[in-house]
Parts: structure tokens; C-alpha cells; sequence
């Protein structure tokens, strides 16, 4: 794996900010960089964005600043926990479940192009580039030098996670210790992916037009779309993940970002590959009431990978994390459990 080199620093430095009801919880000292705390200036953040940012840091990965979160929990001997969110959204995406989770230490990455990350407007947003920055950061953020990591992948990343197991069974991964994960509701195998229609939109040659027409009704109403009838989004969540999209300029790449799916067709021996091959524990989890990831899709994954534990979340949608943090824990905490009983 190509990656920067190892003794990049972190460049950090403090910013204050008014605290909000939605408050992630207390980490480490937390501090975003010069340059991308300039950037953000340009951008108008609200009291939750701004307090999310200053929870976590900046890091450094091929002149590109990556916003991370990292929290140190109860058992320091326990796996790092890895959360990999999915598209068009960020980290962010986990708040509510980080409010609830103590006990794992964890990492969550705004992958390039996404929240509070930078969004090179030219950038070839590959899912090979954006493994290539996992890869880097859990080896520099990871409390325990090389130890065990568990994965958990949203939606566009549960590929960003098949290309590490694919580089695992090829003994390539560079001082990580993947040692299970968790992948929920993603579309990896396109000819059952539902999209959305501005998904659709965005695949077509409209698409960069889509991406500077864009707009916080149309944008909320989109994603709004992917959430269960039981537990819809709400205003001030749609808002926020609007702010983190807008930051940086995130929406009018939005046709780039959307690279990924045919990246999924062109990588798919290799990807669903790994889905059978790895040997692993591999778990799935699926919101049974998602409409963009139908049960179809759920039942593909099963075909790939037949032992794999699966786990069904009633009544939730695209987005469990945000639509039932407790459920969603609970499913994580099982999987954890029998995994690391073994």
C-alpha cells in the first residue's frame, strides 16, 4: 500500500465552541488544523457541527486533511472499533451511538470528500484510495501499536471493508490487525441495489448539474427518503447533515463521489470475493424496513458468505445508527461479545 510517510505529524490546535444538546462524548484533546479551521470560517457551522468538530482532531494524508474522531474506552485490552460510514454522509452519522458506547475504544474516519474532510473538487474519489487512507490512520491512531481492530461499514463502505479483506487474504495490509466486522445495509451488489432518484441523477450525464442545483430541501428530502416510516429523519438531523455536505463544497461533488457504484461492478470478482474468502468472523447486520438496500440485497449478501451471522433490525431503515442508537448497539455489543468469547 502506497501512503504517506509514517513521521507525518498531526497538526492540531484548539478551537472553542458553545456546547449543544447534541454533544458527542468527551475524548482526548481535540483540534482541527490551521488550514482546515480557515476553510471552515467560510463555511457557517452550526453549535452542533461546531462541536462535533472541536471533539475530534486533523490529520494529514497526501496533502488532503482528514477529520477523525478518536475515544478511548473502559477496556483498554479491547479491540479497536472502527466505524466507516457510508454515502453521502460522514462520521457524524454515529454520534448518538458514540453517546452510548463506553466500554470499546473507537475510530471514525470522515473519508476525503466527506464532512468535515477536505473535497478536492479533481479528485478520482476511488474506494482503492480511500482503503489506502483507512489503512493509514487506524496505523497511526490505534492505541495499541498493530493491535486487533473490528470493523463496523455503512452502505459505501461496507466496500471500502471488502477491499481490506481482500488485501488481508493477500497478507498486504500494513500493520493492521483486523480480527472481525460488522457490515450493514450497503448496496454491494449493484444489479439489486434500489437507488434513489437523485442517486440516478447523479450516475447520468446531468449529474454535475444535479450536484450545483442541489439544495438543503432537496437534499433533506433525498436522504429523508432511505430513512423507515417508524423513525423518519428529523428537521434538525437533516439540517445538520446538510451543513456537514455543503462544508467544504461537498455538494457540488456529489456526481464524483457517486463513482463508487461502478467501481462496484468493475471490482465486484474481487470485493464479493473477499466476502467469501475471508476467514474472519464476518457478521451482517440489515434495517429490514430500508428501501434503498432491499431485502433481496440482504439476501445477496448471505448467498456470498452462508455461515455468516446475521443479525435483523425490525422496523429500521437505511440508517439504524441514527434511526435506533440503542438497537443498533445492542447489535454491535453481540457480535463483540461472541466474538471475542471465542
Amino acid at each position: 500500500m502506497s501512503a504517506d510517510s509514517s513521521n507525518q505529524k498531526e497538526t492540531e490546535e484548539a478551537v472553542q465552541s458553545p456546547s449543544t444538546s447534541k454533544t458527542p462524548p468527551t475524548t482526548d484533546t481535540a483540534s482541527p488544523s490551521r488550514s482546515s479551521d480557515s476553510t471552515a470560517s467560510q463555511c457557517r457551522l452550526n453549535p452542533h457541527i461546531e462541536s462535533w468538530r472541536d471533539k475530534g482532531k486533523f490529520d494529514k494524508f497526501r496533502d488532503y486533511q482528514i477529520f477523525y474522531y478518536k475515544q478511548d474506552g473502559l477496556n483498554p485490552a479491547g479491540p479497536l472499533v472502527l466505524l466507516l460510514h457510508g454515502y453521502p454522509s460522514s462520521s457524524y452519522d454515529w454520534i448518538q451511538y458514540l453517546e452510548l458506547e463506553r466500554e470499546n475504544s473507537i475510530l471514525a474516519i470522515d473519508l476525503l470528500g466527506f464532512g468535515l474532510s477536505d473535497k478536492p473538487p479533481t479528485h478520482d474519489y476511488s474506494l482503492l484510495w480511500q482503503a489506502d487512507l483507512v489503512e493509514e490512520m487506524v496505523r497511526r491512531h490505534n492505541p495499541i501499536p498493530n493491535g486487533p481492530v473490528f470493523i463496523v461499514a455503512h452502505d459505501m463502505s461496507t466496500s471500502v471493508a471488502s477491499e481490506i479483506f481482500a488485501r488481508d487474504i493477500e497478507g498486504k495490509l500494513a500493520a493492521i490487525n483486523v480480527i472481525g466486522a460488522l457490515l450493514f445495509n450497503g448496496n454491494m451488489i449493484m444489479e439489486k441495489a434500489k437507488l434513489i432518484l437523485g442517486q440516478k441523477l447523479l450516475r447520468t450525464k446531468l449529474g454535475p448539474l444535479f450536484s450545483r442545483l442541489s439544495n438543503s430541501i432537496i437534499y433533506r428530502w433525498q436522504l429523508g427518503s432511505v430513512f423507515s416510516r417508524e423513525h423518519p429523519l428529523s428537521r434538525e438531523e437533516g439540517e445538520d447533515q446538510w451543513i456537514l455536505q455543503t462544508y467544504n463544497g461537498g455538494h457540488r461533488i456529489l456526481h464524483k463521489l457517486i463513482s463508487y457504484t461502478y467501481e462496484r461492478v468493475t471490482k465486484a470478482e474481487r470485493w464479493h470475493g473477499a466476502i467469501k474468502d475471508w476467514k474472519k468472523p464476518l457478521s451482517f447486520a440489515w434495517g429490514l424496513a430500508d428501501p434503498v438496500s432491499p431485502l433481496n440485497q440482504f439476501e445477496g449478501w448471505k448467498d456470498l458468505r452462508p455461515h455468516a451471522d446475521a443479525h435483523e433490525m425490525s422496523g429500521l431503515g437505511h440508517y439504524p445508527q441514527i434511526e435506533n442508537p440503542k438497537v443498533f448497539k445492542d447489535v454491535i455489543d453481540a457480535v463483540l461479545e461472541k466474538l471475542l468469547s471465542k
